[in-house]
């Protein structure tokens, strides 16, 4: 349906157009006016049009226009004293102060500012309902926020406008890419995948960028890791090709760098943490962010056994924080790895002094002291007192506290509640972890203590 303004709007521009075109011409011909009037009146009709223009296109925000956080506050200041004075049209300055809210990141605010403009009037609706629908997305009312856009994108589609065609083609793309994460955060993906089919044709660079990052999601969450990876790879191709920024690269490098790991592509992960690492180095970034990449890269060396480059990453983040408890787990995972038992189990213990209540910390401390090959390191009763205490950290079972129960019970030669632990822990465990605990438990039946293999095979 066409708005009464659009239809005003045009009626001018094809007026103005026949003016210059057929009547002034003609009415010069006959000398009815002179070319002086007829220029005049031609500059009349183009200012009418651009006035009506302001008046009825589809209005854009001040916060456009507004730079600075200084200036939108200010400017959301002065919208509030009017709004205070109650102005016979309200709708307007609801509507702006919306906007300027989104540029703030005061969703709650946009929502009601939006809600109260389109209570008043609807003359704006298919705008504030796109402004309000990114809003609701980012409070996560991801099913109100796809009311929104769909509306937004229905009225886009309907009354596209060629002489804006570039700033519509972008807020289509946009609104389509807001609904497509409204629908992933909703687990609905064949939703999410048609939305970013659709907008393809209407984004720039950075768009596609972020549709092959959420294509990668889709993917992730639908079971698809090497698709997700394929669209990592193709966002990272087009930042670098427009040139982005070193952050914005770093975060899409850690982005496939995860995705990889959880392929169990462990060399290639470590290859895209570098990377992002690298760039953190380049761009000066926060050490806290550094320290986050080089945990990341440590726990992928561990996985490689590239245990001296696993010391290198955490050698650096000690060097910053000595007290940087994660670190020295760390440090201690890789000193079991590489068989100093003794080291890794001081480590662990002196952590469980600060955090008694670490299960992460109970389960390695316990298994170590459990299954030690150097039997001087080994202690039974400590690793069954660590092991308890990781059950009452659960109300229910769990598969890794009786697993250490087993082992502790089997190094203190009680190979009956070793058994009767290890076959708890069997039939809790999930379905990738049950070979391993049917072989602890055939050990355990076949009176052989638990010795440690690697870190990664004992908990």
């Amino acid at each position: 349906m066409i708005r009464l303004g659009t239809l005003i709007k045009w009626t001018v521009f094809l007026a103005m157009m026949s003016s210059v075109y057929l009547i002034l011409p003609e009415l010069n011909r006959r000398r009815i006016i002179s070319p002086f009037a007829g220029q005049i009146a031609f500059l009349i009709f183009m200012a009418s049009y651009l006035f009506l223009e302001r008046r009825f296109g589809d209005r854009r925000s001040r916060a456009e226009t507004v730079e600075t956080p200084e200036q939108i506050q200010n400017r959301i200041d002065i919208l509030t004293q009017q709004l205070l004075a109650e102005p016979k049209e309200s709708w307007k300055l609801y509507h702006e102060r919306g906007t300027l809210m989104i540029s703030t990141e005061d969703w709650q605010g946009a929502v009601d500012d939006f809600s109260k403009s389109l209570e008043q009037c609807r003359e704006w609706e298919t705008t504030a309902r796109r402004y309000r629908g990114v809003a609701l997305t980012e409070l996560n009312r991801h099913e109100d926020a796809i009311d929104d856009l769909s509306f937004a994108i229905e009225h886009l589609i309907e009354n596209f406008r060629p002489q804006y065609q570039q700033q519509d083609r972008e807020d289509l793309g946009d609104c389509l890419l807001r609904r497509a994460e409204c629908h992933i955060a909703l687990n609905h993906h064949d939703s999410a995948k048609q939305d970013l089919r659709l907008m393809l044709p209407f984004l720039n660079e950075d768009g596609l960028a972020l549709r092959s990052l959420h294509l990668a999601n889709c993917h992730r969450d639908s079971g698809d890791i090497d698709s997700a990876i394929a669209e990592a790879r193709n966002a990272i191709a087009i930042y670098k090709k427009c040139q982005a920024s070193p952050e914005t690269l770093e975060t899409v490098y850690v982005f496939l760098g995860k995705h990889l790991s959880e392929a169990k592509q462990y060399d290639e992960a470590i290859a895209a943490f570098s990377h992002a690492i690298d760039l953190n180095r380049e761009n000066e970034g926060s050490a806290e962010d550094l320290d986050a990449l080089l945990a990341w890269r440590v726990n992928m060396s561990h996985y490689t056994g590239q245990l001296e480059a696993g010391r290198q990453d955490i050698k650096e983040m000690l060097e910053r924080n000595p007290s940087d408890n994660f670190a020295r787990s760390w440090r201690a995972m890789i000193n079991s790895e590489a068989g100093d038992d003794k080291a890794a189990a001081d480590e662990w213990l002196d952590l469980l002094n600060n955090s008694p209540d670490d299960e992460r910390l109970l389960v390695n401390c316990a298994v170590v002291l459990a299954g030690a090959h150097d039997e001087k390191v080994r202690d039974g009763r400590k690793s069954l007192e660590l092991a308890n205490r990781l059950v009452e950290l659960h109300k229910d079972p769990n598969w890794q506290s009786q697993g250490c129960l087993a082992n502790a019970y089997s190094e203190l030669g009680d190979f009956q509640n070793a058994i009767a632990a290890a076959e708890r822990s069997l039939e809790l465990a999930p379905d990738d972890e049950k070979p391993r605990r049917l072989r602890r438990l055939q050990d355990f039946r076949h009176g052989k203590p638990f010795r440690c293999e690697s870190i990664n095979q004992n908990n």
